[in-house]
């Protein structure tokens, strides 16, 4: 595990480097210049015995989303390092806020760079790669909970994690909550 996480550590040190010459290059000047850094997918280590990244854990699923915001953009919050709910589908919608554009109507991420803080949405991720059905997993996120199906149809299986007492979504507390 400690060497997986070293070459894990040097990978991003190295993009860290990477994406540092490639700024340096475009000669960016943080007043004009919006900058989005994020990833398609985390890298579990050893969580609930996994290694990989081809589930819906949460080190896949919890991946980093940096926006710098040009001082230009009007009606952007303020600097500072904020926490909110967000998902795949607001890259897009943050970018083109970036640019001072407005969003299609049909476009269904939301421009982070004016959501407020802890502003409460649900969250699906969908994890539908797979060959056969009962290897999908989908995840929906709600304030504290995330609800996990896995498979499709007849033979889905669910399991519920409270992430406020378990935040690497490890124990399935369904048993405990069938309210929820």
């Amino acid at each position: 595990r400690a060497h997986l996480r070293q070459l894990y550590d040097a990978e991003l040190a190295e993009l860290d480097a990477e994406v540092g010459d490639f700024l340096a290059v475009l000669e960016a000047d943080s007043r004009r210049l919006g900058v989005v850094l994020t990833s398609d997918h985390g890298e579990g280590f050893g969580e609930g015995g996994r290694f990989e990244h081809d589930d819906i854990l949460e080190p896949q699923v919890r991946v980093p989303l940096i926006v710098h915001v040009p001082e230009r953009v009007p009606g952007s919050r303020p600097k500072g390092r904020r926490a909110l709910p967000a998902s795949g589908v607001d890259v897009a919608a943050t970018m083109l806020g970036l640019a001072g554009l407005e969003p299609p109507a049909h476009m269904r991420g939301i421009d982070l760079t004016r959501a407020a803080d802890g502003q409460a949405r649900s969250i699906l991720v969908e994890d539908r790669d797979k060959l056969a059905q009962e290897d999908c997993h989908f995840a929906f996120y709600q304030e504290r909970w995330k609800l996990v199906e896995t498979g499709m149809g007849a033979g889905a299986r669910a399991a519920l994690f409270d992430l406020a007492a378990d935040p690497a979504a490890l124990a399935d507390v369904g048993d405990a909550h069938p309210q929820v």
